[in-house]
C-alpha cells in the first residue's frame, strides 16, 4: 500500500465519526494490560498528521524541484512580475504548510486534501507514454500550477475560517452588549502581493468544487 493510500485510509476513519468509534474499540480491544492514558482517537490523529507531514516533507524535497524551476522560468522572463521575494514566499508558504500539519487534526485533513490533488496529476503524468510530448507538456504545466494552487487554497482557507470566527465573535458580543472587538487579525500563510500572483497564474487550477465540499466536511472546518 503506498503512503497515499494509507493516507486516504487514515482520512476515511478520522473524518467520519462512526468510522472513528469504531476504530477506537477495536484499539481499546486491542490494546495492552499496560495501557496508555492516551486515547486512540488522539494517537490515530497524530498517526494522520505525521504521515502528512511525511510526504510533505518528501514533496518539498523532491517534486518541488518542478515547481522552483517553472518560477525560475517565469522569475527570467517576467522580472517585475515574478520576482526573487516571490519565489522565496511561494516556498516560504510550504514549509509554513508543514507547520500547520502538526498544529491540529483540522489542518492535517486540509493539507492532505491538497497533496492529494497534486498526487492525483502526478499519477495521469505517470500513466502517459514516454513519446507523448505534447501530453506530458501540457500535464507538467497542469502539476506546477496545481501545486501553486496548493497554498493559495491553504491561504483562503484560514482566511475564511478566521473570518467566520470574528464574525461569530462580534455577534456574541453585540448580543452581550460588550465592546467590540479590534479589526479581524490576518490570518493564512501568503502576503497580498504573492496571494494575487499566484491567483494569476493558478487560473482554474485553483477551483476545485470536490476538494472544496471534502474540507468543509471535516470536523472543525466550519466552526
Amino acid at each position: 500500500m503506498s503512503a497515499f493510500q494509507r493516507l486516504g485510509f487514515a482520512f476515511e476513519i478520522l473524518k467520519s465519526t462512526s468510522s472513528r468509534q469504531a476504530y477506537d474499540r477495536a484499539s481499546n480491544q486491542a490494546a495492552s494490560p499496560f495501557r496508555s492514558t492516551t486515547t486512540p482517537n488522539f494517537l490515530g490523529e497524530q498517526t494522520f498528521c505525521g504521515a502528512v507531514e511525511v510526504i510533505l516533507n518528501e514533496f518539498i524535497n523532491g517534486d518541488f524541484a518542478v515547481v522552483r524551476r517553472v518560477l525560475g522560468t517565469l522569475h527570467s522572463q517576467y522580472p517585475n512580475l515574478v520576482s526573487e521575494d516571490v519565489v522565496v514566499n511561494v516556498e516560504k508558504a510550504f514549509l509554513r504548510m508543514r507547520e500547520l500539519v502538526l498544529t491540529t487534526k483540522t489542518y492535517g485533513l486540509l493539507i492532505y486534501i491538497e497533496l492529494s490533488r497534486i498526487h492525483r496529476v502526478q499519477k495521469r503524468l505517470m500513466d502517459l507514454g514516454y513519446l507523448d510530448v505534447v501530453g506530458r507538456m501540457r500535464l507538467t504545466v497542469y502539476l506546477a500550477r496545481v501545486t501553486l494552487a496548493a497554498p493559495m487554497r491553504v491561504d483562503r482557507a484560514l482566511k475564511r475560517r478566521e473570518e467566520r470566527e470574528w464574525r461569530a465573535k462580534v455577534a456574541g458580543l453585540q448580543a452581550a452588549g460588550l465592546p467590540q472587538p479590534n479589526a479581524l487579525r490576518r490570518a493564512g500563510i501568503l502576503n497580498d502581493r504573492v496571494s494575487k500572483f499566484l491567483e494569476f497564474i493558478v487560473g482554474e487550477a485553483g477551483h476545485d468544487e470536490e476538494a472544496d465540499e471534502a474540507w468543509n466536511s471535516t470536523p472543525g472546518s466550519s466552526q
